[in-house]
């Protein structure tokens, strides 16, 4: 009972968020064709789903590994807040459905790419892409740890079930970041000194409102 109760609590909260999606975003036929598109490849093969078969066949460094997402709504305000414009490049590091890349691109005019370590997700998210046909945007099969992001301007990263290893892994690679680079990480602060924190606001995330920490790479 208490988790048939936990799930309906969820789902009007998400719902609630879809709501105010639609009245902010509902003008826009890039929203409602990738939020079909979504729905449409992900309802017989749940995200949630995903994660546990890869979690199950891959080394123990990923076991704490979820499914969570950022919405439209929220990421406008945290982009905005970044100073997100056309020019710039933008990359979330572990993607996911590749939400925040299609947004990034569609909303903001940024070159954006997604970095994900489950090979399902960046499958599905380039078959969103070749059906729409958007142009600027890129998913790589590919953990992070081994990419150089010195060409990024925004840099988006939610680790919020990371353990100790991975945020340690996590501050190494951001140091290839280049200076000045926005660097904006979601639950977890990011102690660094090269890292100069420039704010701190909470916004609702797919589980619940979150902080979101936002850096200047120095």
């Amino acid at each position: 009972m208490l988790v048939l109760k936990i799930f309906l609590i969820n789902w009007i909260y998400n719902f609630s968020i879809f709501i105010y999606e639609v009245l902010v975003f509902g003008e826009f036929s890039w929203f409602w064709k990738i939020k079909w598109l979504l729905w449409k490849y992900y309802f017989s093969n749940s995200p949630y789903e995903i994660v546990s078969k890869f979690c199950g066949r891959v080394r123990p460094a990923y076991d704490n590994l979820i499914y969570g997402e950022t919405p439209f709504v929220t990421m406008k305000h945290i982009l905005e807040y970044a100073s997100a414009c056309e020019g710039l490049k933008f990359c979330d590091l572990g993607a996911g459905r590749g939400t925040t890349v299609f947004f990034a691109q569609c909303y903001f005019g940024m070159d954006a790419v997604g970095f994900e370590i489950i090979p399902d997700y960046v499958d599905l998210a380039n078959k969103i892409k070749e059906k729409l046909k958007i142009e600027g945007v890129q998913f790589l099969n590919r953990d992070f740890l081994e990419s150089d992001l010195s060409g990024f301007d925004i840099i988006y990263v939610t680790p919020t079930t990371w353990d100790n290893e991975n945020m340690k892994n996590l501050v190494d690679a951001l140091k290839t970041a280049k200076s000045g680079a926005s660097v904006i990480a979601v639950s977890i602060e990011l102690l660094c000194d090269f890292l100069k924190k420039t704010g701190e606001k909470k916004y609702p995330f797919s589980w619940d409102k979150t902080e979101v920490y936002f850096y200047k790479k120095l």
